[in-house]
């Protein structure tokens, strides 16, 4: 997805796929670096960026911070940039060709720490210290989420 206007058109389309098949819409888009670098050289029709710098009112979203940090929003989704994407291939394809479109409330995510291990070895001089707790993921509701790339579909 380099061109402006397929990156709108793949947008609105997942997104009218989330919302008809549980009435809600997507509010994030998670994205490998590659992805997010694509996203940030993508121009309109008439050659200026898709997501410039200071988002005039014509535009489709903003990347205010350039090359210089992650934040931003496409088409009103926030945007997640992660390296951890990238390392998860899609079929035969390489994640850094898709972006990842969802509802934040579809996925659930429980951390619960419980503190510092301190270990102290006289003989060597030495201390260490292990941080334990527990983390989980989950996906609540699979219909929340929708893959934009190639040979992608949405029924």
């Amino acid at each position: 997805m380099t061109d402006g206007e397929e990156i709108i058109e793949k947008l609105y389309e997942a997104a009218a796929s989330i919302s008809a098949t549980g009435n809600y819409l997507p509010n994030a888009a998670v994205v490998a670096p590659a992805v997010w670098a694509k996203l940030g050289a993508a121009l309109d029709g008439q050659g200026r960026p898709l997501f410039p710098l200071a988002g005039p009112v014509n535009s489709a979203g903003q990347l205010p911070q350039g090359t210089t940090g992650w934040n931003g929003n496409i088409l009103g989704l926030t945007l997640v940039v992660s390296n951890q994407v990238g390392t998860q291939d899609v079929g035969n394809k390489e994640a850094n060709e898709y972006v990842w479109l969802l509802n934040t409330r579809g996925v659930e995510v429980y951390e619960s720490f419980k503190g510092f291990i301190r270990d102290e070895s006289v003989g060597t001089l030495g201390v260490t210290i292990a941080v334990r707790g527990y983390f989980a993921a989950s996906i609540m509701d699979l219909n929340m989420i929708r893959i934009l790339g190639p040979d992608a579909t949405f029924t």
